[in-house]
């Protein structure tokens, strides 16, 4: 009896030892699949192999990824992808309930509407989701993209400017990329448009070029404004002002180009014209303004109007700029 007793006993120990151990295999198994999945996710690049690692994947233990993402909600991402969209719907429905406050699942979901076609469920998941979370530019993303697709405009534009999370960059994007080639009268989006430009970074100044201006146009300011770059480099001032003024005559909101076609002028003793160009950037919004102080103050030098110089000198000196301080020195000191 005390046999049979030790004997259970001794199963009961290993079952209780082995236990531990399968679930430790378990999870590697799971997080290496996990790995090149979600790596994968990062640089949205989702290749068969991960479609068929999540597949083969024991989904039930658990289904949450490490990144408590439900990996029935990852499947369907990798459906969506390979265009098996019954396969994607049936793995958000077997998603339902798992972690939903990040509202991936809904997130997946419209995304799979959206490719059926089918306009008013992608809409409901994709308002759904950013009434839930409502600070993820991807939500944001997808909802402002379901209105484009119903056509609602006005109302997306409207929506936007009564969001508590405009402010965020990327958000801003998502609706700039939204409208663009749109036609809406709405001073408040030309505004947004003008201010993405003076943040001094390309991804934001061109969705505000794109806007104001038209993708066709602002590609073939950028095109002329290399190819004046290279003459300027080499000397020829004015085959630069040339193409520069091409330039900005396809793109007026580019200031850069307005500031280098004043420095073409400038190289080419035209100091009245360079000084047109110097004066519109420092009446302009733009935030960076003492290198069109500096250059505005060395043109008029050079026309003799000493004191005009050295008013824009002692401003640019007060922004910062070094030069302009040993200029000052060497052309002001004559009027004391």
């Amino acid at each position: 009896m005390q046999i049979m007793k030790n004997s259970f006993l001794l199963i009961i120990t290993i079952i209780i030892s082995i236990f531990p151990l399968w679930s430790s295999i378990k999870n590697y198994q799971s997080g290496v699949v996990q790995f090149t999945v979600l790596n994968e996710m990062r640089n949205n690049g989702l290749t068969l192999k991960g479609k068929e690692l999540i597949e083969t994947l024991d989904k039930t233990y658990p289904n949450i990824s490490i990144t408590t993402l439900p990996l029935y909600s990852i499947q369907a991402l990798y459906d969506n992808a390979f265009k098996d969209y019954e396969s994607a719907l049936e793995n958000t429905r077997r998603a339902e309930g798992i972690n939903p406050y990040l509202m991936f699942n809904e997130s997946i979901k419209l995304m799979t509407f959206k490719n059926l076609g089918i306009k008013d469920s992608a809409y409901f998941y994709a308002e759904k989701a950013l009434v839930e979370n409502p600070f993820n530019p991807r939500h944001y993303t997808q909802y402002a993209s379901s209105l484009v697709q119903q056509d609602s405009i006005d109302r997306l534009v409207n929506e936007f400017f009564n969001f508590k999370f405009n402010f965020d960059k990327q958000i801003q994007m998502a609706f700039m990329s939204s409208v663009i080639g749109k036609e809406i009268n709405d001073k408040r989006v030309d505004s947004l448009a003008k201010t993405l430009i003076n943040k001094n970074k390309i991804e934001l100044s061109l969705l505000g070029y794109y806007f104001l201006n038209g993708i066709e146009n602002t590609k073939k300011s950028i095109e002329t404004a290399k190819k004046a770059a290279v003459e300027f480099a080499q000397g020829q001032f004015s085959k630069a002002s040339i193409l520069y003024k091409n330039a900005v005559d396809l793109n007026p909101y580019d200031l850069m180009n307005i500031q280098n076609l004043g420095l073409s002028y400038f190289k080419d003793a035209k100091y009245e014209l360079a000084n047109e160009c110097f004066q519109t950037i420092i009446n302009s919004d733009y935030p960076e303004k003492m290198n069109a102080h500096y250059y505005l103050a060395n043109s008029l030098n050079q026309l003799g109007e000493t004191q005009r110089a050295c008013e824009n000198l002692s401003i640019a000196t007060t922004l910062g700029h070094e030069e302009s301080s040993l200029l000052m020195y060497k052309i002001c000191n004559k009027l004391e």
